[in-house]
């Protein structure tokens, strides 16, 4: 909150502290006590620019990634070869404790940090983000997997699918 008023004041918004109060809590949306990127970013869609009158209702979903960070996850894995998705996925069973296939953002910090991922709260808050695709407040493997690695495309996708109908032409 104190970090929120000092940024309006540098903007040369003054406000009494009710004011600054509704808003703030008007801004935090989940009640964290903090603003968010998420929740700013919220905001600027839900109200738009003023420019337009047409708001884009999936802002949220067209963010940039933490490409950074995810470089970082990336390069630890390739460093360890076949060995490093091998680590990923036992260190995801090992954290389910459920079998659901999904850890919350507390799993997913302790996987990260298995993987020698050393990153500050902002950082792992937009990473977690990032990879829980729909929202629900965990992440899968499979959301995982795909935020690091990126869609199949080309020649991976190819071979998935011929691996799929020659699954399908034995079973069937």
């Amino acid at each position: 909150m104190s970090e929120f008023c000092k940024g309006l004041e540098t903007l040369g918004c003054t406000f009494t502290q009710i004011e600054l109060q509704a808003l703030f809590d008007g801004l935090d949306t989940n009640g964290s006590g903090k603003i968010d990127y998420e929740e700013m970013a919220a905001m600027v869609a839900i109200r738009g620019s003023g420019n337009n009158p047409n708001v884009n209702p999936s802002f949220g979903l067209n963010r940039e990634p933490p490409q950074q960070i995810l470089d970082k996850i990336l390069s630890s894995l390739v460093a360890s070869g076949e060995q490093g998705v091998r680590h990923l996925s036992q260190l995801f069973q090992k954290m389910d404790k459920n079998g659901n296939g999904s850890l919350d953002r507390h799993e997913i910090q302790w996987v990260l940090r298995q993987l020698g991922m050393k990153m500050n709260v902002a950082e792992f808050e937009r990473i977690f983000k990032y990879f829980d695709k729909n929202g629900d407040g965990v992440v899968s493997y499979h959301e995982f997997v795909i935020s690091v690695r990126g869609e199949l495309t080309g020649v991976k996708l190819d071979a998935v699918h011929k691996l799929c109908e020659r699954v399908a032409n034995t079973n069937g």
